[in-house]
């Protein structure tokens, strides 16, 4: 059972063990007791400490690295604008009955910046990620906009938007203002005219919220922290950019040539579109640690698998691959593998391959799954 509501009180959360094994509460303010299991607070700036005394026993899962972005954050993210960001975004919210939205483009719109207003039903994913500058209120869409990097001038207008204002103002990935309207376009024309700030400003918040927080918070839930295995995504491409182009990763590739990162990321974004192909990504607390793909022709799948090379000699290629492979659909696994990869061919063979012929200094490999 996850609870996400200010009313609920430790009791209420004690009542639930007759209909939930686990229970998890969303809080952003540490005031209240819980009795709960696990605890999320993705406040900028907290600690597990400070829910210590208030939820006794509980798992607390502090900070923004489990902030629950969605997929088309992650999507905007990992396809930033390719030219300079240009304009103003107004997003309030909910909290904002409307005048202090108006008010502020308005007032900006005064200063020559182009301005948008964006109403509370909106999720301007793509249009934040193309903005020079944001102005938002405190609340959980301005971790949305850090993991986005963009330069945000933030009014605090509800009681408990302060705690996670003020941690996105010490981390340098905001800058926060009263809810005035001359005092943040003030603020605003401040950051527009100043280019090395709003650089810094960006870095700070993109660095502070990487978007894979729901991984792991889903992670914790499940009780799955040692491995999860996800679908991969258009975030994951500069991470198995990296792993591909390690020079022992080339080295037991077919082509051993370098990647720009640009050509990975055209193959990349055809590879997850593609129905015949199936990328599953492997974390450990949070931390991509490996990737498990499935080339699908018939009723046969070719298994590639790659390792973060930080992550080797931990006994976890084992473990990925032999999850990918409870999760695809083939009758027949197949794996190509150098001869000098030992490794590799151990791998493999742990997880129920055996060779099925040599050619030159490739081996291959095969699977029958399971009737």
């Amino acid at each position: 059972a996850v609870i996400d509501h200010y009313g609920w009180s430790a009791a209420d959360e004690t009542a639930l063990r007759g209909v939930a094994n686990r229970i998890m509460a969303l809080d952003d303010r540490p005031i209240r007791a819980h009795a709960v299991d696990l605890l999320l607070d993705p406040t900028p700036g907290r600690t597990p400490a400070d829910w210590a005394a208030l939820a006794p026993g509980a798992r607390v899962l502090a900070g923004p690295a489990f902030a629950l972005i969605g997929p088309a954050w992650r999507t905007a993210r990992a396809d930033p604008p390719a030219g300079d960001r240009a304009g103003v975004v107004v997003a309030l919210g909910r909290s904002d009955s409307g005048a202090l939205a108006d008010a502020l483009a308005t007032a900006v719109a005064a200063g020559g910046a182009p301005v948008h207003l964006v109403g509370p039903d909106v999720s301007p994913a793509r249009l934040l990620g193309d903005s020079e500058i944001a102005i938002g209120a405190g609340g959980s869409s301005a971790l949305e906009r850090a993991c986005l990097g963009v330069p945000t001038v933030m009014a605090v207008i509800a009681d408990n938007q302060t705690d996670l204002a003020a941690g996105l103002a010490a981390a340098g990935a905001a800058v926060v203002c009263p809810p005035d309207p001359a005092a943040i376009a003030a603020a605003a024309k401040a950051l527009l005219a100043d280019p090395a700030a709003r650089a810094a400003m960006s870095t700070c918040a993109a660095a502070l919220v990487d978007g894979r927080g729901a991984a792991r918070v889903a992670a914790a839930m499940l009780g799955a922290d040692d491995l999860l295995v996800r679908p991969a995504d258009a975030a994951d491409a500069r991470d198995l950019w990296l792993w591909r182009n390690y020079p022992d990763a080339r080295a037991a590739s077919r082509n051993s040539d370098p990647v720009a990162f640009e050509d990975h990321k055209g193959w990349f974004a055809r590879a997850l579109a593609d129905p015949a192909r199936l990328i599953l990504i492997g974390e450990v607390g949070g931390e991509l640690v490996g990737m498990v793909r499935f080339d699908v022709s018939g009723e046969s799948a070719e298994v590639s698998i790659a390792l973060a090379p930080e992550r080797r000699g931990r006994n976890l290629g084992g473990k990925l691959l032999r999850m990918g492979l409870a999760r695809a659909q083939a009758r027949i696994f197949t794996a190509t593998v150098r001869a000098d990869n030992d490794a590799s061919q151990r791998l493999f063979a742990g997880a129920g391959f055996h060779q099925t012929s040599a050619d030159g200094p490739w081996l291959h490999y095969r699977k029958d799954a399971a009737p």
